[in-house]
C-alpha cells in the first residue's frame, strides 16, 4: 500500500518512541496556566503572572478555533524553563480542547498542524499536558489580557528603512525589547514570556556578549542609554531626534559608527576586496562559531581604534596597523597573543593590495643550469688527491644543490648531530637560523647514497676524508673557516 505523505511523520513518530514505556499512572500537575484568545490578540496567567501578544495580519483572518490553540501554545511560554513536569491548561474553547487531548484534528489540516506544533514544543521539553474546560466568565485573567488595547510596546521600523540602517551598521545578531511579530531578527528579548525568545526584559541580560538592534519605548530610552554606558555594550539603538531630552546628550556621535560585531566585519571586508555577493556566504560558511567569537573581541578592538582615529577600519593602513600592534605589545601582551591580533586583523585587511601599487620585480630573473658546474667539479678527482681547499669547495656545493639548503644552514653542521644508517646520511640542525620560528620544525638533511647518485656518494666519502685532517681538532662544526676571516661562502671541511 502507499502511504500518503501526511502520515510518514506519525508513523516515524511511532517507529522511534514506540520503546519509549511512559508512566500511565495520573500525576499531580505542577502548574495551571489560563489563557484566551481574541480577534486581535492572546493572554494568559498563570500564578499571578501574566502575559499577552498580538497577531499578525495573517494570524487575524484565522478561525477562532486556531487562535484558541495558538494562545494555548503561547500560553505554554509561562514554563518555558519547567521541564518534565506535567501542566494543565485551562481554556474556554471544546474545539480546542480537543484537539490538544487527542493531539491533533482528523477533519481539519490546520487544527491538526496547529496541535501537533504545540506537542512537540512539549515533547522537546518533557512536558505532559493535559486541557480542561472553563467558562469564559472564570476565565478572567487571561480574558482580560487578550482584549486589552495598550499598543504601548508594539511599534517598529518599516522594511525598508531598517534595510538601510543594516546597510549602514551592519546586521544585529538580538532584538531587544521586541515581540514574536515585531522582531527583525531569529533571536530576540521579549517584554512578557515568549516561546520563541532568548529571555525576557532585557535589562536583565549582559550586552556585551552581543551586537544587539533595540527600538525602545520613549519612556526607557535614558534607561538603555545608560546601562550601554555602564557596560561599554555595542549596538542600534534607534531613538528620536530629540534635542530636548535630558538623555539626548548621551547618544554618540554620527560620525562613531558602532561595531557591527565580528561576522558583519569579515563579511563587509570581503566585499570591500571585490568578492562576488553570492560568494561571500560560502566564505563566511568556513569560519566556525568558534573561532569567529575568539576573532569578535579582536576586530572590536581594532574597529574602537580606527573609530578614535577617524580611519576606515577595513581600508589598510600601515601606520594605524603597526600603531594597534604597538598598543597591544605595550600593554603587557605576550607574543603569542600579538602573533593572535596580526593574524586575525589579516583576515579582514589586505596588505597584498599594496602590491598593485608597487608591484615587486622577481629576486631572481632567470636561473641558471648546474650541468656545467658539475662537470667542472667532477674533473676534482680523485678524492685523495685534493687539497682540502677543493675538497671544501666540491662537498659544500654539491650538498646545497643535492639538499636545497641555505648556505648558513650548511655553516652551523656539526659533527655531532651527523649519524648514518645504512646508506642514509642524516644531518640535524638544532641551530637557530634565518628560516627559524616558533613552532616551526628544523631542518633535518637526509642524503640516501646509491648507484645512481653520485654526488650523495661524494658526500659520504668526504665525511670520511675530512677525519683524517689534524685541523678537525678541537672543533666541533664540521666546516671551519680558512686562512682568514671571510663571508660564509668562504669556509672549509
Amino acid at each position: 500500500m502507499v502511504i500518503p505523505k501526511v502520515l510518514r511523520h506519525e508513523l516515524d513518530w511511532w517507529n522511534i518512541n514506540i520503546g519509549n514505556g511512559q508512566n500511565i499512572k495520573p500525576e499531580l500537575f505542577s502548574m495551571e496556566i489560563f489563557s484566551d484568545a481574541s480577534p486581535t490578540r492572546w493572554g494568559a496567567s498563570s500564578g499571578g503572572v501574566r502575559c499577552h501578544g498580538f497577531w499578525d495580519d495573517g494570524e487575524r483572518q484565522m478561525h477562532i478555533n486556531l487562535l484558541e490553540i495558538k494562545a494555548a501554545f503561547y500560553a505554554l511560554s509561562l514554563s518555558k524553563d519547567a521541564e518534565h513536569t506535567r501542566i494543565l491548561l485551562r481554556i474556554d474553547n471544546q474545539t480546542a480542547i480537543s484537539c490538544i487531548n487527542r493531539g491533533g484534528s482528523i477533519k481539519y489540516s490546520f487544527l491538526n498542524e496547529a496541535a501537533t506544533e504545540l506537542w512537540r514544543w512539549c515533547e522537546n521539553k518533557k512536558i505532559s499536558i493535559f486541557a480542561a474546560y472553563i467558562p469564559s466568565s472564570q476565565n478572567i485573567e487571561a480574558d482580560r489580557e487578550s482584549r486589552s488595547d495598550s499598543f504601548d510596546t508594539e511599534y517598529q521600523l518599516n522594511n525598508t528603512v531598517f534595510g538601510k540602517i543594516l546597510q549602514e551598521f551592519g546586521t544585529p545578531e538580538i532584538y531587544l525589547f521586541a515581540s514574536r511579530i515585531k522582531t527583525k531578527c531569529e533571536t530576540y528579548v521579549s517584554w512578557f514570556p515568549d516561546p520563541g525568545s532568548l529571555s525576557v526584559d532585557a535589562f536583565t541580560l549582559n550586552w556585551t556578549q552581543y551586537f544587539f538592534y533595540a527600538f525602545p519605548p520613549f519612556a526607557i530610552i535614558a534607561r538603555v542609554l545608560e546601562k550601554i554606558i555602564q557596560e561599554k555594550a555595542q549596538g542600534i539603538v534607534v531613538v528620536p531626534l530629540w534635542p530636548t531630552q535630558p538623555w539626548y546628550p548621551e547618544t554618540p556621535s554620527a560620525s562613531q559608527k558602532p561595531c557591527p560585531g565580528g561576522r558583519e566585519i569579515i563579511r563587509r571586508a570581503f566585499l570591500k576586496r571585490g568578492t562576488p555577493e553570492n560568494a561571500v556566504s560560502i566564505m563566511m560558511a568556513s569560519i566556525t562559531e568558534g573561532p569567529l567569537k575568539q576573532y569578535s573581541a579582536s576586530l572590536k578592538k581594532y574597529w574602537d581604534f580606527c573609530q578614535n582615529k577617524q580611519v576606515d577600519a577595513l581600508q589598510y593602513n600601515l601606520n594605524i596597523y603597526l600603531n594597534f600592534l604597538l598598543g597591544i605589545l605595550d600593554s603587557g601582551s605576550s607574543f603569542s597573543i600579538l602573533n593572535l591580533y596580526r593574524s586575525e586583523l589579516n583576515l579582514i585587511l589586505n596588505p597584498i593590495s599594496v602590491a598593485n601599487i608597487r608591484p615587486p620585480t622577481p629576486k631572481y630573473r632567470v636561473t641558471w643550469n648546474p650541468d656545467s658546474l658539475l662537470e667542472f667539479l667532477g674533473k676534482w678527482y680523485p678524492l685523495e688527491t685534493l687539497d682540502l681547499e677543493k675538497l671544501t669547495y666540491k662537498l659544500v656545493t654539491l650538498m646545497a644543490l643535492t639538499s636545497t639548503s641555505r648556505v648558513q644552514t650548511l655553516s652551523v653542521i656539526k659533527l655531532t648531530n651527523i649519524s648514518k644508517s645504512g646508506n642514509t646520511l642524516q644531518i640535524k640542525i638544532p641551530d637557530r637560523i634565518k628560516t627559524s620560528a616558533l613552532g616551526k620544525p628544523q631542518p633535518v638533511l637526509i642524503f640516501n647514497n646509491n648507484n645512481n647518485n653520485n654526488n650523495n656518494a661524494f658526500i659520504f666519502r668526504s665525511k670520511k676524508i675530512g677525519k683524517r685532517y689534524a685541523l678537525r681538532q678541537p672543533f666541533n662544526c664540521i666546516f671551519v673557516k680558512l686562512l682568514r676571516c671571510v663571508a660564509l661562502n668562504r669556509t672549509s671541511y
